[in-house]
C-alpha cells in the first residue's frame, strides 16, 4: 500500500522535471499497481499521462510523442521500451522500496 509520501513523490517527481523545460519524461518497469495510481491521478500530472502495457497501447504512445505536447509515458513490467520512446524521454527512475510497497 502507499502513503502519503509516496503518493506525493509520484505526482511531484514527474512535475518537477516536466516543469523544468522537459517535455517528455517516462518511467520504465512499472508495477500494475502503480500503472492504475496514475491513470486514477493522471489530472494531478501537469502533462499528458500515457499507459504503456503491451504492444497494442504503442499507437496511442505513438501520437503523443509526435504530439508536441508535455508527455508522462508510463512502461509497465511486461513491456519492453523501444529506442523509438526512450531516446525522446527523460528517464524518471522509481525508487525500489516505493514499488516494493506498492507491490505488498
Amino acid at each position: 500500500m502507499l502513503s502519503a509520501k509516496d503518493e506525493a513523490t509520484l505526482i511531484n517527481k514527474p512535475n518537477n522535471l516536466l516543469g523544468n523545460s522537459h517535455d517528455r519524461a517516462m518511467s520504465t518497469e512499472v508495477p500494475e499497481s502503480i500503472l492504475s495510481f496514475y491513470e486514477n491521478n493522471a489530472h494531478k500530472i501537469n502533462a499528458k499521462v500515457v499507459v504503456v502495457r503491451t504492444k497494442k497501447d504503442e499507437p496511442t504512445a505513438a501520437l503523443a510523442r509526435n504530439s508536441g505536447d508535455k508527455v508522462l509515458f508510463l512502461f509497465g513490467d511486461k513491456y519492453w521500451v523501444t529506442n523509438y520512446f526512450s531516446s525522446t524521454c527523460q528517464n524518471i527512475l522509481i525508487p525500489c522500496a516505493l514499488i516494493k510497497r506498492s507491490n505488498s
